[in-house]
């Protein structure tokens, strides 16, 4: 089922799968209510529901949002976030941009757990900058259970003109996550992030190479002109035998340009779709 500019919108059926619903950002006040407790894949792209009742959706295999609060004053925003949480909370699969992190996982808001999910990709389309980091943090506290994280740019997602500008985007080091105690960094199997400007996000690939006991790979994903960061990354201490792949990304594709092995070191280069 795909739906585009609707007010009011009802959806409901045993036999309903999928849901995609793109709402352009408007003024109008909006109203949704599903009930398809056998729904599978869920896609909100764009505007927020003023009101909305999603109902019980115990077969969630992935969600896909892109959200942005426009219009909504800051209690209902609160009231709308926490229900669309916890309608989703059996979910396994979650992909959503930065700007839907803020929202939904901003400091102060009491998120749902997602005890099921599995595989969370984060689409940065410009930097994680100091407004994201907390957001982040109050996401990977709902992920108890979370053993894939991909935190990169995405073509799930597409990329804005122009992307707002924040000078702020070095403000949390390793320490800052230690003082976090996330367990969920325990139960990390692969991992991949994409280096943009600032330190936050180099940073945290230092801290998980470092605090992610049962990681299995590592892939970082930079640019041309940060190949300077790479010999950093190696300045981590892991106590763990991960694999970590550095690809350097350009206009057609991404490259991987070397491999570690545990405390080895071998270089290969490779392709990688």
């Amino acid at each position: 089922m795909w739906v585009h500019n609707i007010d009011r919108l009802v959806i409901a059926g045993d036999r309903v799968e999928e849901i995609y619903i793109h709402i352009p950002n408007h003024k109008n006040k909006s109203w949704l209510n599903i009930s398809a407790p056998n729904l599978k894949y869920l896609k909100f792209i764009r505007k927020m529901w003023d009101h909305q009742h999603l109902g019980e959706m115990n077969c969630l295999e992935q969600v896909e949002i892109s959200l942005t609060s426009y219009g909504l004053e800051s209690h209902d925003l609160d009231s709308v976030c926490e229900q669309f949480l916890c309608s989703i909370s059996r979910v396994k699969v979650l992909i959503l941009d930065q700007v839907t992190a803020k929202t939904l996982f901003r400091e102060g808001l009491t998120s749902a757990q997602l005890g099921n999910l599995w595989y969370l990709l984060m689409s940065i389309q410009c930097s994680v900058d100091d407004n994201l980091v907390p957001a982040m943090t109050s996401l990977f506290r709902a992920v108890p259970n979370l053993t894939t994280l991909n935190v990169s740019s995405s073509p799930h997602f597409p990329i804005p003109h122009v992307c707002d500008r924040d000078d702020n985007i070095s403000g949390f080091d390793r320490g800052y996550w230690e003082l976090q105690g996330l367990d969920f960094f325990s139960k990390l199997e692969e991992v991949t992030i994409g280096l943009t400007t600032g330190s936050n996000g180099f940073e945290l690939a230092r801290y998980i190479l470092e605090h992610a006991p049962n990681l299995k790979k590592l892939s970082v994903i930079t640019r041309p002109d940060q190949s300077s960061s790479v010999p950093d990354i190696w300045r981590s201490d892991p106590t763990f035998n991960a694999r970590v792949v550095f690809l350097e990304k350009n206009e057609e594709n991404y490259y991987a340009r070397s491999l570690k092995f545990g405390p080895g070191y071998m270089e290969k280069p490779l392709r990688s779709q």
